[in-house]
């Protein structure tokens, strides 16, 4: 079983996907905190807790959360607009 990346840098992760707006720390794309919620299976105002350091993940969520970053590093996962919502695309897609 998978090992979670540390809670600092999960945290360390979501505050670049929140504050790059342009994407360019992230090879051009953009990571939506919301769509990156419901891809894990958390609403955007945890995420949000969590960044903040008001509440700490549970163990499966800093799983979850972790292979979601993992991917979203090695390009296995992506977020792209569609008309007016943000949607995943990638090989990990169904993955978790």
């Amino acid at each position: 079983m998978m090992q979670p990346l540390p809670l600092e840098e999960i945290v360390r992760e979501l505050k670049r996907y929140r504050y790059d707006r342009t994407g360019q720390t992230l090879g051009g794309y953009r990571v939506p905190l919301k769509t990156f919620g419901e891809y894990v299976g958390i609403s955007r105002q945890m995420l949000g807790r969590y960044i903040n350091g008001q509440d700490r993940p549970r163990e499966p969520l800093r799983r979850r959360m972790s292979q979601a970053i993992i991917d979203i590093r090695a390009g296995r996962l992506r977020f792209r607009r569609c008309a007016q919502e943000w949607v995943t695309e990638g090989d990990a897609v169904e993955a978790i």
